[in-house]
């Protein structure tokens, strides 16, 4: 572009030496170079590349610019601190939302399920899978130092409490409230399947979760339906207000009951209702 001005400038120092007609004329041939020039300039400017990772978006999470080749080092994702996950190339924000999805009871299983959370790009993931190592827990290690280090222990999910379920990889601080609060709701678990009735809990890592407990049945808090108030038999999962309300509206003038079959015969639970809350009533009659 310096050497077109130069060029104009030559080209007007001349048109002073011309007539009018002929200077029109090169003003005109100037117009259609400068025209032709400024269009072939826009064609370059288009067709340069951007990066995405400098474009900033609002309301949008995209990839540092600071993930370079010289920053990446070996990472398990499931404790990477949220120092080195910046380090990484994430921003504080990213990190941060990074370290609650895990504390809220994701597992990385195997690099790819990094990329599971809307916060890791595309982009980051296929620059971090190859520096990625995850650690195999599918054994909980027992702290008794009277027993092996690698001494599979499984938990009892019934009576376990806060500490203990966070013993069980892939259970963190908030999963571990949500799973007693269900139990207590709950009266406790009969199948390991309930498991996935609780926010947090998917298929993935249910697998990997329920290798790790047993069942205590014993420990089952049954609600006994021929003297429970409405409010109770209404506080249970499986339990709805339409069926409290049928089940004391029956009741009270019947007087009770001895056998679940009852209540299916008498239509005041259809079989799937009475299927579903067997494992949590019981029948006692005066005086017992």
């Amino acid at each position: 572009m310096n050497e077109f001005r130069k060029f104009l400038e030559e080209v007007f120092s001349v048109m002073l030496s011309y007539d009018k007609r002929e200077s029109r004329a090169i003003i005109a041939i100037s117009v259609i170079l400068l025209g032709i020039l400024s269009f072939m300039e826009y064609q370059n400017n288009k067709n340069i590349k951007i990066n995405p990772l400098y474009i900033e978006l609002p309301n949008t999470i995209i990839p540092d610019t600071r993930l370079i080749a010289d920053s990446l080092f070996y990472f398990d994702p499931n404790t990477v601190t949220v120092e080195n996950l910046r380090k990484l190339g994430f921003t504080e924000k990213q990190a941060d939302a990074i370290d609650n999805y895990r504390k809220s009871g994701a597992v990385f299983r195997k690099p790819e399920d990094f990329g599971k959370s809307f916060i890791v790009s595309e982009y980051m993931l296929e620059k971090l899978i190859p520096y990625m190592v995850i650690e195999d827990r599918a054994i909980v290690r027992n702290t008794d130092t009277e027993n092996s280090p690698d001494e599979f222990v499984p938990v009892d999910i019934n009576g376990a409490d806060a500490d203990e379920l966070q013993r069980i990889y892939g259970i963190g601080k908030v999963l571990s409230r949500r799973i007693i609060t269900y139990r207590e709701k709950l009266g406790g678990f009969v199948f390991k399947e309930q498991l996935l009735e609780v926010k947090g809990i998917d298929e993935d890592n249910f697998k990997s979760i329920s290798e790790q407990f047993f069942i205590d049945l014993d420990k089952i808090q049954k609600i006994d339906i021929n003297f429970a108030p409405a409010n109770q038999l209404r506080s249970h999962p499986y339990i709805t207000r339409s069926m409290a309300e049928r089940i004391v509206g029956s009741r009270n003038i019947k007087g009770g009951w001895e056998l679940l079959k009852e209540l299916t015969d008498n239509d005041i639970l259809l079989p799937d209702e009475a299927e579903k809350i067997a494992p949590y009533i019981v029948f006692r009659t005066e005086g017992q």
